[in-house]
């Protein structure tokens, strides 16, 4: 009783108002953080997860870009995105001091390409689930037969593979995607607006 009097708020209503403000706050900082991701389009979850690897940039203690490769196991229409890290290296020490991300995959083939911006989390390797594990080595198995079926067809005779000397993963990323950037030329994507409307 003795340590309730101590605490007990000596204005209930001012410190009513308190809570509730903070609750208010809180709500709308969760609002905004969920608010805040997008829904990505089928074409563009389509692009990522043909990509064997992409780009992901992040800031350094200086603020500076640190960019390196790394490969997505899962993209979700909700606008999450998941990559494994095999080191724990810059990537890992970047996010923990600011969250902030892109990843950008390129076609050259199609000259389409994309940057998705956003926010990002760390997932440590405990708690990595069976499947998105599975997944990573299925996509790394797929990798090197498509190589070797390649080299065939090429007549190539390649037996390194880089890939079978991989480690094993560290960490996910769990990235929350925020903006979609298009890296498509303008020139380009009128060519191809105009290419459909002339379908149509």
């Amino acid at each position: 009783m003795e340590r309730e009097r101590r605490h007990a708020c000596p204005h209930p209503d001012i410190c009513l108002r308190i809570n509730s403000s903070l609750d208010f706050y809180l709500d709308n900082i969760f609002n905004n953080i969920y608010i805040s991701m997008i829904r990505l389009p089928r074409n563009i979850i389509y692009f990522f997860e043909q990509q064997r690897f992409v780009i992901v940039s992040t800031l350094d203690h200086k603020d500076k870009i640190h960019s390196s490769a790394k490969g997505i196991v899962g993209i979700e229409e909700t606008g999450r995105v998941y990559l494994i890290d095999l080191y724990q290296a810059n990537t890992f020490n970047n996010l923990k001091r600011n969250p902030t991300i892109s990843i950008t995959a390129i076609d050259e083939h199609q000259f389409i390409g994309y940057t998705l911006k956003g926010k990002a989390e760390i997932v440590q390797k405990s708690e990595i689930g069976e499947t998105v594990m599975r997944n990573w080595y299925d996509r790394v198995v797929q990798r090197i037969s498509q190589r070797v079926v390649k080299n065939i067809k090429e007549d190539k005779i390649n037996s390194q593979q880089p890939e079978a000397f991989f480690p094993h993963p560290q960490y996910l990323i769990k990235m929350n995607v925020e903006e979609i950037v298009d890296l498509t030329p303008g020139h380009l994507k009128r060519h191809i607006k105009a290419n459909k409307n002339n379908k149509s």
